[in-house]
């Protein structure tokens, strides 16, 4: 499979409405373990309350990776991937390690070839920039990659906002060359260093 990573800065000052109308196969919504709901709130509203059910069913608390995935029938992504992030303190390279691989393994299993990945400015992070998270991101789907040998393309679109340089920033960390920190092991989540 040939993977293609892309940037858009797509995200407006209406946060809501940029993501509800924003069309994509699968569309993942992080939410931390301390810092409610975020964007899964916005689309409670669209999905007239399915999602805050489903969580409530489920128990999700948000640990790093609870995980569901909600059919959008009525929306502009197919599938909304719900991912626990964890404590904001404690995110990580092996964090997004993590979240990048459950996000293919749905994505390779619902047969979609578009998984866009909201990049919103955070108090958490562990002082990741944008450009780091981006490199990460890039770093952990390389590996995964590697557990998918059939034909076919998937591309993993980081979306941004379109005001100031996440959009750069985003673009910058995918440029850069792999660390070399993120292996199989974070990626399934086997092993955390």
């Amino acid at each position: 499979m040939k993977l293609n990573m892309i940037v858009t800065p797509a995200i407006g000052s209406d946060l809501v409405g940029s993501l509800a109308d924003f069309e994509t196969d699968m569309l993942l919504l992080g939410r931390y373990q301390d810092g409610g709901l975020g964007p899964v709130q916005m689309f409670d509203e669209k999905t007239n309350g399915a999602l805050s059910r489903l969580l409530t069913q489920r128990k999700f608390t948000g640990r790093l990776g609870n995980r569901f995935t909600f059919e959008n029938k009525n929306g502009d992504q197919r599938y909304l991937l719900v991912v626990g992030l964890g404590a904001g303190a404690d995110f990580s390279c092996v964090s997004i390690a993590k979240l990048v691989g459950i996000a293919m393994h749905k994505a390779v299993k619902k047969g979609c070839t578009r998984i866009s990945i909201p990049f919103f400015p955070s108090r958490f992070s562990s002082g990741l920039k944008l450009r780091g998270q981006a490199q990460f991101t890039h770093e952990a789907a390389l590996v995964k990659l590697q557990e998918y040998p059939q034909d076919g393309e998937l591309t993993i679109e980081l979306v941004c906002s379109k005001i100031g340089t996440a959009a750069r920033d985003l673009q910058a960390g995918l440029d850069m060359p792999p660390t070399g920190r993120i292996c199989c092991q974070h990626v399934d989540g086997t092993k955390c260093a």
